[in-house]
């Protein structure tokens, strides 16, 4: 950090362990240069969110326990990133006065993307050290996988993510393939007919729905997978919160031929008009010249 003091302009801290861990240091090595807190997603709101879900109230505790530690860190930073509008409201009501700035992922949309025929099956990505995502497959297998086979039995999940745990390996079986970590992803999604986000709860934005959209695959998202993006349910992607919709929506998507194809092509350009290369130059230089100026 000495070494590099001369050329830094600016110090992004990911993640509130990071950040926890290294901003005092950040602050002896580089005095006087702006340091951010990049929340990545509010983790206390995410925690929040599991406990009201599952009643569990360790999840109650540690969401108690991360906003402390997050508005600290709010608190201690020149300025704060978050990833979406709706975060940035939650931040500005529980710390009135901070510097809250929104910086979204990024993704890049796909210029060949294959077209529907050929395809078959739903994928799933995510790492299982995230338990959002552990609670994602075995909702949608125990509920909505079976109401897609009564009428698709050909129909087959794939899970892609590192980690994972018992009781997602333990699904593994004729309607569900486990992959674990893969080295690529590429082709999974170009055998995919559907990508799905059964998310119950989370916080900040889904990289696995920008991910999807960019690779020009159709995307069957519960509404909080798509919170805070900016896509427009029906067009974009196709949301549904309840068991017996979402199902259809899978199917819908994996009958129809020109749902698919228009679904794809809007998902392809929500991703490059939110997410691409362009709008995160303009919204990081937009970050800088706001730190500088405070």
């Amino acid at each position: 950090l000495a070494e590099l003091a001369a050329g830094t302009v600016l110090v992004l801290l990911s993640r509130a362990r990071v950040a926890g861990e290294h901003l005092d240091q950040v602050r002896r090595a580089l005095p006087g240069v702006p340091v951010v807190y990049d929340t990545v997603d509010l983790h206390h709101v995410r925690e929040q969110r599991r406990a009201d879900l599952t009643g569990d109230p360790a999840a109650a505790y540690a969401a108690a326990e991360w906003r402390d530690r997050e508005l600290a860190l709010v608190a201690r930073s020149d300025a704060t990133v978050v990833v979406a509008d709706y975060e940035r409201e939650v931040l500005l009501a529980e710390a009135p006065g901070a510097t809250v700035l929104v910086l979204g992922n990024v993704h890049e949309a796909r210029a060949d993307v294959p077209g529907p025929v050929g395809r078959s099956g739903l994928l799933f990505v995510g790492g299982f050290r995230h338990n959002p995502n552990i609670d994602a497959v075995l909702w949608f297998v125990e509920e909505v996988l079976p109401l897609v086979r009564d009428r698709r039995p050909d129909a087959v999940l794939t899970v892609i993510g590192a980690d994972v745990v018992p009781e997602i390996q333990a699904l593994d079986g004729d309607a569900v393939r486990v992959l674990g970590w893969v080295p690529e992803l590429t082709s999974h999604y170009d055998q995919a007919r559907v990508v799905v986000a059964p998310l119950r709860y989370g916080a900040g934005v889904k990289g696995k729905v920008g991910e999807a959209l960019g690779e020009g695959v159709p995307l069957v998202s519960t509404a909080v997978g798509v919170e805070g993006m900016g896509l427009e349910a029906g067009r974009d992607v196709l949301v549904a919160d309840a068991p017996a919709q979402q199902a259809a929506a899978v199917l819908r998507l994996l009958e129809d031929d020109e749902l698919w194809l228009s679904t794809s092509r809007a998902g392809l350009q929500a991703v490059e008009r939110r997410y691409g290369l362009t709008a995160t130059r303009d919204a990081l230089s937009a970050l800088m010249a706001s730190v500088s100026r405070r």
